[in-house]
């Protein structure tokens, strides 16, 4: 699953295109994270993006993560957090 989520990364924002970074580290486990914005004035999400075609889906850390469902791309499935 991961390289074919890689490949769909390229596809949206091909090598040498700039991306923004918002980074933090808000993990139980004290990782950075980041969230990873591009386009030309840096408003599209590829989290937004990724969620909205199906490829994760939104989950608060909180709880049991959800379980992919079979209408996703691929399975399983990444599983984003948010909030």
């Amino acid at each position: 699953m991961g390289k074919k989520a890689l490949q769909h990364v390229k596809s949206l924002i091909p090598e040498g295109y700039k991306v923004l970074l918002q980074t933090y580290k808000d993990d139980v486990f004290g990782r950075w994270l980041a969230d990873v914005y591009y386009g030309e004035d840096f408003s599209d999400s590829l989290v937004d993006v990724f969620i909205s075609e199906g490829w994760g889906v939104h989950w608060d850390g909180k709880g049991k993560s959800p379980e992919p469902w079979y209408s996703w791309p691929e399975y399983p499935m990444v599983t984003v957090k948010t909030g």
